[in-house]
């Protein structure tokens, strides 16, 4: 474990294991590290780099503005910690649009790119989906925690693992930043990547309905696109063994 200081105060613990190229790996709007478990021991021969994002889980708050932006930097800061110049980087869900800006701000430290469960601009379905969940969060935190669920798993995944009510009132307030954070992304105001790019999506996604990795593809030219069969919007979890197959292939042999 590696910790971060930032200069508005906050302290991102971040994680590094194994060896070889390095990946870096961003999570979605629940920001902890802990989301890659499942896909991190299938991703060997690389250097993987992951943290907690300020205000979740290890990592302090701060002061910083939470944006998109802001927490690029963040993720920036994190690869210099770990003297990384240069890396891969796979960004899911709202770490997908951490990424788009992460190649914007800083193309020279990306080698290639990888956006999975993500979008280029927001739609009326998910405007009006965070919108609901964002009300709800402000009134009932553990209902928010069910409701993530329900629309991230398949019914079989949930009945097999039950969300647990652990959102506090510290984690509800963090969390209604990032999705005020996520909903002002516009990636039309950034420059195409330079890097080569791979967009990830399954069918059965009702968090980011699949049309968006579409619409992803379509706003970037060269990208390509791999459509998963099913596992829904957390798939690097629930189809980890396939998703990991699909980024070792973009990414390349490694020794």
């Amino acid at each position: 474990m590696t910790l971060v200081a930032r200069p508005d105060g906050a302290i991102l613990h971040s994680d590094i294991s194994g060896n070889g190229p390095p990946l870096l790996l961003i999570t979605g709007l629940s920001g902890r590290a802990a989301f890659w478990d499942a896909a991190l021991p299938l991703l060997a021969g690389r250097t993987l780099i992951r943290f907690d994002q300020r205000g979740i889980g290890r990592s302090s708050r701060g002061t910083a503005r939470m944006d998109v932006a802001c927490i690029a930097e963040d993720a920036l800061a994190v690869l210099d910690a770990h003297g990384i110049a240069t890396a891969d980087v796979l960004g899911h869900s709202m770490g997908g649009v951490t990424a788009q800006t992460i190649a914007a701000v800083a193309p020279q430290r990306v080698r290639k790119l990888i956006l999975s469960g993500t979008w280029h601009r927001s739609d009326t379905y998910m405007r009006v989906q965070f919108a609901m969940r964002r009300r709800v969060l402000a009134s009932d935190p553990v209902a928010y925690v069910q409701i993530g669920a329900l629309l991230g798993f398949s019914p079989d995944w949930v009945a097999a693992h039950p969300p647990a009510p652990d959102a506090s009132e510290a984690d509800a307030t963090v969390i209604g930043e990032r999705i005020d954070a996520l909903m002002a992304f516009d990636g039309a105001a950034l420059p195409p990547p330079a890097a080569p790019v791979l967009i990830i999506g399954t069918g059965d996604d009702r968090v980011v309905p699949p049309n968006l990795q579409q619409a992803l593809h379509a706003a970037l030219p060269g990208s390509t696109l791999h459509m998963l069969d099913g596992g829904g919007h957390f798939y690097p979890a629930t189809r980890a063994a396939e998703f990991a197959d699909v980024v070792n292939e973009f990414l390349g042999a490694v020794a």
